[in-house]
Parts: structure tokens; sequence; C-alpha cells
């Protein structure tokens, strides 16, 4: 049997949970119920650079690439 993951809603907790799930070899469907991703948040991408981050001195940080998947008993998750 075949196991397809739903996640729901593109905002970048979402993307990043089904990138995440489709590298451990999983298949995604992402839904989103309005016409542009992000959710309650607009994103406007504003040439290559944060300005908003520069402009509060905010530092950024790559999100990593492998980030394992726990269930809700706390046990981490191994893709079988």
């Amino acid at each position: 049997m075949e196991l397809i993951v739903v996640v729901n809603g593109v905002d970048l907790v979402g993307l990043a949970a089904a990138r995440q799930t489709f590298w451990f070899g999983y298949k995604v469907v992402v839904l989103e119920g309005r016409y542009r991703p992000g959710r309650r948040v607009y994103i406007e991408k504003i040439g290559n650079k944060a300005v908003l981050a520069r402009q509060l001195s905010i530092p950024l940080h790559k999100v990593r690439v492998n980030c394992p998947l726990y269930k809700s008993s706390g046990e981490k998750l191994i893709k079988q």
C-alpha cells in the first residue's frame, strides 16, 4: 500500500514539511484554499536581498536540510 501525505496550507511551515516528507520518500499533496501561498502572511519578494531583516538588524539563518519527523509519542519516524 502506498502512503500519500497531505499537507494543508502553502505557508513556510507547510512547504518545509512537504519538502522534508518528500525527501523521506513519501508522495506529497499540498492543498491551499487561497489563490496565493502564504496563508495569512502576504509575501512579496523585493530583489535578492532581505531588506526588512537588514533594516531591523535581524540575523538570517539557513533552514537545515535534514529535519527528522517524530510521532506524537515522541518516537522518531523511520521510513520503511
